[in-house]
């Protein structure tokens, strides 16, 4: 099914229903995500920690269809293992995603936290939890033209191969997504990580090849 036939599916939640704290979660490339709460109507006093998502500064139209194309495409995932959507408030400052708060936060800062007590085995074990829309990670033929197939795949591959060489630092660091376009378009690519060999850092440049074939 398109994307657009899950909307049925997008619940919608009015701004009394949402209470933010003001405690900042996180940000990406055009949002930033508070930590907050979810009182849904006729429930009494229920209280449902969320994270609450809103979009960086003044919310364009474009900024707004990105918003209802992340939101529906969560509400067409639903796995136990996967962040689930709340909903979405239609808010007079912009669209606000609505999600269950995760009490340990997010997956690199935990992993950090515990990295002394994980093995192998663990690892492994959360390649089978782990699902997200980032930006930094998007091949420049996505960016630039949403195109995506197996070739995506493998600069994904790339990025986060940099990640684990880097020891969980961001790609780009302090790039917005335009910055990010850009910077790639011109033939630019992310630096060799000071323990990379050249040979290994041969093989995520080829990761991350425009265009590339099979």
């Amino acid at each position: 099914p398109s994307i657009r036939s899950n909307m049925s599916r997008v619940n919608l939640i009015t701004a009394s229903e949402l209470q933010t704290k003001g405690t900042q979660l996180g940000a990406g490339a055009f949002g930033v995500v508070y930590a907050g709460f979810w009182f849904p109507k006729g429930k009494g006093k229920i209280k449902v920690p969320v994270a609450i998502k809103l979009v960086k500064g003044t919310c364009t139209g474009k900024e707004e269809t990105e918003m209802l194309n992340e939101a529906m495409q969560m509400s067409s995932l639903r796995h136990e293992h996967l962040l689930r959507l709340v909903g979405i408030c239609l808010h007079e400052e912009g669209i606000q995603l609505v999600t269950l708060l995760r009490p340990l936060g997010n997956l690199l800062n935990f992993l950090k936290k515990h990295k002394a007590h994980l093995c192998g085995k663990d690892l492994l074990l959360y390649c089978y939890q782990i699902s997200s829309v980032a930006i930094k990670w998007l091949a420049l033929e996505a960016l630039r033209d949403q195109s995506y197939t197996h070739r995506t795949d493998v600069w994904a591959y790339g990025i986060t191969c940099w990640e684990i060489l880097t020891f969980g630092q961001s790609p780009y660091q302090g790039m917005d997504i335009c910055s990010i376009k850009n910077f790639l378009k011109e033939g630019n690519r992310l630096s060799q990580p000071s323990n990379c060999s050249s040979e290994l850092y041969q093989v995520l440049l080829q990761c991350e090849l425009w265009l590339r074939s099979f």
